[in-house]
């Protein structure tokens, strides 16, 4: 998982005991993130429908 291998990293970068700085987190992390895709979002579903801007609903025409 993404995410949690760079919060490892900064936990890894904040730990005195450890010779990993935060140098080393950020060039990992940087490399991390060129690598690996994000995670796809998923949109939460429309609770309504509404017509799009584009639609033509012919309600702008005059009779």
């Amino acid at each position: 998982n993404r995410s949690e291998a760079l919060r490892t990293l900064g936990r890894y970068a904040s730990n005195k005991e450890l010779s990993f700085t935060w140098y080393d987190a950020a060039v990992l992390s940087q490399k991390i993130r060129q690598t690996v895709p994000p995670p796809k979002r998923q949109l939460p579903n429309a609770r309504f429908r509404f017509p799009r801007a584009t639609d033509n609903s012919g309600f702008d025409r005059l009779s």
